[in-house]
């Protein structure tokens, strides 16, 4: 019965209904499952007929056939597009027409739904500086022709449980499980106000991840630590393993131990090429494939709603999830630096945000 008419398959069931009056409603409803019509559709079907008598819609039932002027219409667009805060619903009030009318007319003048993006809040002097910069970066270090790598360094916080990753915040549940009997570390997320947390520096590149160091508990980077234990410690060792010298540019973020005077000159003692303060766009984490690293990685170490008892079960879980990330990841994430650059170069920051 699918390629028949909604009217005509109404007719069938109230013809067939009539007919065997003296059955049960069970024999008409039993026949047309069958044919694939639902349940309720065929007790719907019947119920009109034993209340009203006939299936001929009612005088002055439904909603009242509207169709709006050109001058609405171009009203209504005007109010809906571009605008921020603004719902279909709350535009079918404001012009009296049904919510799926609204709908309708949006889709027929190619207006579109797009969810707002998060991205850094900077101040315009800093978007122009963070510009200039980039066009800096392009020219100076990496031209179009350019092989040479990046490599970059960069710090986060581990806690012995995150749920504030995508695949922790929700669960499913089956409707034959009351909610007294789910266990409730599943259905409530508990939140300490000072949870500990554990800080991690590592190095990345195109050719792989660096050894991870952990900071000690209470402790934050500092010049010296950054200088003896992540560069000297790790750093050199992850770039002696993967880069040739002079292939490739060191490239840290703004923090001030970074660039401390002892630092650069523990660059240049060592013969790390890195790239200049002066050179280097504030504010840009999308430029900084390191960042989405971050979430990646925590999300393997978080998956399923881990949780550790300690830091040292902490740090085996991190070691055993940076051994477990596939090459592949690694590269993708690598592989738009440089257009992305050269795309913050000639629009703005904003431009590298997918």
């Amino acid at each position: 019965m699918d390629h028949l008419k909604v009217t005509q398959r109404r007719h069938i069931i109230e013809q067939f209904f009539r007919k065997n009056y003296e059955h049960e409603i069970s024999y008409t409803v039993k026949h047309f499952l069958t044919f694939g019509i639902t349940r309720s559709t065929i007790y719907n079907i019947i119920s009109t007929i034993k209340n009203r008598g006939t299936l001929n819609r009612k005088l002055g039932s439904g909603r009242k056939s509207v169709k709006m002027p050109k001058r609405l219409r171009r009203s209504l667009l005007c109010k809906i597009s571009n605008k921020v805060g603004v719902s279909t619903r709350k535009m079918a009030r404001k012009f009296d027409i049904s919510q799926s009318y609204v709908r309708k007319i949006i889709k027929e003048n190619g207006v579109t739904y797009r969810k707002r993006k998060r991205v850094p809040d900077s101040k315009p002097e800093q978007e122009l500086r963070a510009k200039s910069r980039c066009l800096k970066l392009r020219r100076d270090f990496f031209p179009p022709s350019s092989t040479t790598q990046i490599v970059m360094d960069d710090e986060s916080y581990f806690g012995l449980k995150d749920d504030n990753i995508n695949v922790n915040k929700g669960y499913y549940i089956s409707e034959s499980l009351s909610a007294k009997s789910l266990n409730p570390r599943i259905s409530y997320i508990r939140k300490s106000k000072y949870s500990p947390k554990l800080l991690i520096w590592l190095a990345i590149s195109k050719e792989g991840i660096s050894e991870p160091y952990f900071c000690p508990r209470n402790l934050s980077i500092t010049g010296e630590i950054y200088r003896n234990q992540c560069i000297k410690k790790h750093l050199i060792p992850f770039l002696e393993k993967f880069h040739d010298e002079g292939k490739y540019y060191f490239w840290p973020d703004l923090a001030s131990s970074h660039y401390a005077k002892d630092t650069l000159k523990l660059f240049e003692d060592l013969n790390i090429p890195y790239i200049p303060k002066s050179a280097n766009p504030p504010n840009t984490p999308q430029l900084r494939p390191i960042e989405d690293f971050w979430g990646y990685l925590k999300s393997k170490v978080y998956e399923g709603g881990w949780e550790a008892k300690s830091f040292r079960v902490l740090k085996q879980r991190i070691r055993k999830s940076i051994r477990q990330v596939e090459f592949s990841i690694v590269q993708r994430l690598f592989s738009s630096v440089k257009t992305n650059i050269r795309k913050s170069a000639d629009n703005g920051p904003l431009a590298a945000i997918h």
